[in-house]
């Protein structure tokens, strides 16, 4: 199972890059009928894998370091989550709907406390990005 996990996060590139391309591009081609709508739910399933992956090796390494900043701007996100419910007076069946939406990425923010990126990783991943958000800029 932990060579399972290890080659599973040496492809932790690969599989950001696909979830780049999944969050910015599925929709899209969804609503002109080039992917068929079952396809939207890749970053989700990417998502539930990453957060298995994610507990697991929390649990092998039995501690992580997570760098200040980034329980800062996660706590910050959840209490803009946890604020806009409240305040808006949002419907139970709203939140849990709402909750898919808001909570999808938030493994992505703890990846790195398992998975140590490298220079080149992080340039082929603006690399991927960018072209998908210039992209955008037309539509």
């Amino acid at each position: 199972m932990i060579k399972l996990i290890h080659l599973f996060l040496l492809s932790t590139n690969k599989l950001i890059c696909l979830l780049f391309f999944s969050v910015f591009s599925l929709s899209f081609l969804d609503r002109l009928g080039i992917v068929p709508h079952s396809a939207t739910w890749l970053p989700d399933l990417i998502t539930i894998g990453m957060s298995f992956i994610i507990a697991l090796m929390f649990g092998i390494n039995k501690g992580i370091y997570i760098d200040k900043k980034y329980l800062i701007l996660i706590l910050l996100y959840l209490t803009v989550i946890f604020l806009s419910i409240l305040l808006n007076s949002v419907s139970s069946g709203n939140i849990f709907l709402g909750f898919r939406a808001y909570l999808k990425h938030l493994p992505f923010f703890l990846l790195p406390a398992v998975y140590p990126f490298t220079e080149k990783e992080f340039k082929r991943q603006l690399m991927v990005i960018l072209p998908l958000l210039l992209l955008q800029v037309y539509l």
